[in-house]
């Protein structure tokens, strides 16, 4: 199995919705740039990563991220 990139995004503070696969992570962080430009203010947006093995990663961006 191939690494593959993903997003997470949890709108309203409840709902929660993936984007992806991303081909590379470079990839997945400048989609979520864009995203998160989009967002309102009880939004949030998370990184996954699947691995070569199948296991799931998930973590958050942190707040400088964003301001790049």
């Amino acid at each position: 199995m191939e690494k593959s990139y993903y997003l997470i995004g949890i709108y309203g503070g409840t709902e929660p919705f993936t984007y992806g696969p991303y081909p590379t992570d470079g990839d997945r962080n400048d989609a979520a740039r864009q995203i998160h430009e989009t967002q309102d203010e009880d939004d949030s947006l998370f990184w996954a990563d699947i691995d070569e093995a199948g296991r799931l990663k998930v973590g958050p961006y942190q707040a400088g991220f964003f301001l790049q």
